[in-house]
């Protein structure tokens, strides 16, 4: 984070108390010495006019009068697109950005929770249909990792939002796969698993697609994990416990084994004991051996022959 810019204003007339802070994200890339060879700053590139009234509205002493303005949760470069993503969870927005122009190329968020007047950012209008966003609104809200797979994108939908609609019902969290389509510029929700009101969670989650075609849930606060098969079953629940403090899952990645290096080396034609081995040379003069991995890295081995 960083705060706002002086030219930024501290207060408006119907929301903020005076001297309330905006603080916002910078995204930067680092050379192996450090040195930033790239960036893009949310408050240039998409302007203050666009805010999520929700922080707004509840931006008081119990946040010290600070505005969480964006709270970007999620950044990574996708080789193939040439393109930088973010997830800018405070504003409801997932967005990819042309890594060479650093023009956006689209937003995808939530609509009804930004500020539309007077909008107009340096990269077009965040706050409008006409340009960046998709003909079509997505529901999730408050959303955590973003994963694309071909044309799919999977996200995490926390739904701290819905009890603005719907102030009697429980708030509910779920996982959700949408179509994005960006030659004729829509999106489209193919998939939604919406779990129970007790592993509602309003921060952190993850949506990821295993390679066995099955979706691996994490709940975030309510630190469970979960796998569905296609028919949306689950096949596997794990919950985490921890005896000293709250319980609260980050990120999880589901593994083969619980050894990420574990090898043998067979050596054929090996003879003799422990103490007196030794391996037989065959009659062309050379010998041979099998490298097994049973980890799951990528792993380099050297094996040195010594006479």
């Amino acid at each position: 984070y960083h705060d706002c810019p002086d030219e930024c204003p501290q207060s408006t007339e119907l929301l903020f108390p005076e001297g309330v802070l905006w603080r916002g994200d910078k995204v930067v890339e680092l050379n192996s010495n450090g040195d930033i060879i790239w960036e893009w700053d949310l408050f240039e590139k998409i302007g203050i006019n666009n805010y999520n009234t929700w922080y707004a509205e509840h931006c008081g002493p119990g946040h010290d009068y600070i505005l969480d303005w964006t709270h970007t949760n999620e950044v990574f470069y996708d080789d193939d697109d040439n393109a930088v993503y973010i997830s800018i969870r405070n504003l409801n927005t997932i967005t990819k950005i042309n890594y060479d122009t650093k023009q956006v190329e689209w937003h995808m968020g939530d609509l009804d929770t930004l500020v539309t007047s007077n909008a107009l950012s340096i990269n077009g209008n965040i706050g409008s249909n006409e340009h960046y966003y998709f003909s079509q609104q997505p529901t999730f809200n408050h959303q955590h990792t973003p994963i694309f797979s071909d044309d799919n994108m999977y996200i995490f939908n926390n739904g701290t939002y819905n009890s603005e609609d719907l102030p009697n019902d429980p708030l509910l969290s779920s996982c959700q796969k949408y179509n994005i389509d960006e030659i004729d510029h829509t999106i489209d929700l193919l998939w939604e698993y919406i779990l129970p009101d007790s592993l509602y969670t309003t921060a952190r989650g993850e949506c990821i697609p295993l390679s066995n075609g099955n979706i691996l849930i994490e709940t975030g606060q309510t630190a469970n994990f979960i796998e569905l098969n296609p028919n949306d079953e689950i096949v596997w629940h794990g919950v985490m416990k921890s005896t000293v403090g709250a319980n609260f899952l980050v990120k999880i990645m589901k593994v083969d084994n619980l050894y990420p290096s574990s090898f043998n080396v067979d050596f054929i034609n090996y003879h003799g004991t422990i103490e007196n081995a030794f391996i037989e040379i065959d009659s062309l003069g050379c010998f041979g051996y099998n490298i097994i991995n049973n980890g799951w890295n990528s792993d380099t081995y050297e094996i040195k022959i010594i006479n």
